[in-house]
C-alpha cells in the first residue's frame, strides 16, 4: 500500500475556482482532493468519509462558509483546527 494521502475536501461553488485549487493540490502531490459545489454535497462528503482538511468558500450558494464549519466540526471535530476560508 502507498503513503497515506491527506485529503482535503474543497468547497467553493464557482467551479474554476474549485477545479484550480484541486488541480494546484493535486500537483503539489500527497494530497487526495474531494470537491463540493455545495454546502449539501460537501455535507454528504464529510459523513460518509474521513476529512483531514476543509478549505471552505465564505459565500456558497445554499449556506454560509461559517454554517458548514460548524455542521462539519460537529461531525469531524478535528476539522475545528484543520479547516481554511477563502
Amino acid at each position: 500500500m502507498g503513503p497515506q494521502l491527506t485529503h482535503v475536501l474543497i468547497v467553493d461553488d464557482e467551479p474554476a475556482i474549485s477545479k484550480a485549487l484541486a488541480t494546484a493540490l493535486t500537483r503539489a502531490g500527497g494530497f487526495r482532493v474531494s470537491t463540493a459545489l455545495s454546502g449539501e454535497t460537501a455535507m454528504l462528503v464529510v459523513r460518509a468519509q474521513p476529512v483531514d482538511v476543509m478549505i471552505i468558500d465564505l459565500r456558497i450558494g445554499d449556506i454560509r462558509g461559517d454554517a458548514l464549519f460548524e455542521l462539519a466540526a460537529a461531525t469531524q471535530p478535528h476539522l475545528r483546527n484543520r479547516s481554511l476560508f477563502t
